[in-house]
């Protein structure tokens, strides 16, 4: 039996409410009419605009799907979503250059050891520059990163020798 018949109560009234604030969220879709509320709740769209709640949350259901709060939280979720990537590819891009900061680190500490091995110079003897220093490190900098390549060099035959 149909409910054209019957008069809406407050418990009608609340589940038409929750309903359209759904399709506010844009959790059912955009199509929202006053046709879908009729088929759904088996009210004339007279007796569902007469009640000023349902009046109102129609509005905003309305005015949300039209490009307000559900197309807004759809793209902040798209969004999100994107960022979420792009960090993850940021960060994998990240590691490639600490790794391959790594790489150079020690290949550049092989280079002092074998200069040191076949020269018997220091790294702070051999790193000066005749040119422009604009944008290396000044000459206090420089000291500080290569003191620990200018320790004691082990033995030939120690296990602690970097070899090429």
């Amino acid at each position: 039996m149909s409910k054209f018949g019957k008069r809406m109560d407050s418990g009608d009234v609340k589940a038409i409410v929750r309903e359209l604030d759904r399709w506010g969220l844009g959790e059912l879709g955009s199509g929202l009419r006053w046709k879908t509320l009729e088929d759904q709740f088996g009210f004339t769209r007279q007796a569902l605009n007469a009640r000023l709640e349902i009046k109102v949350a129609f509005d905003a259901a309305k005015a949300s799907l039209a490009g307000g709060l559900a197309a807004k939280q759809k793209n902040a979720a798209r969004s999100a979503d994107e960022l979420v990537l792009r960090v993850a590819q940021l960060e994998r891009e990240l590691q490639t250059y600490k790794d391959r900061e790594a790489k150079w680190l020690l290949r550049w500490q092989q280079i002092a050891y074998t200069i040191r091995v076949r020269f018997g110079a220091q790294m702070s003897g051999i790193d000066m520059s005749g040119g422009s220093r604009e944008g290396l490190p000044n000459l206090r900098t420089t000291e500080s990163i290569l003191k620990h390549l200018d320790s004691p060099i082990p033995p030939v035959g120690s296990s602690d020798a970097n070899t090429d």
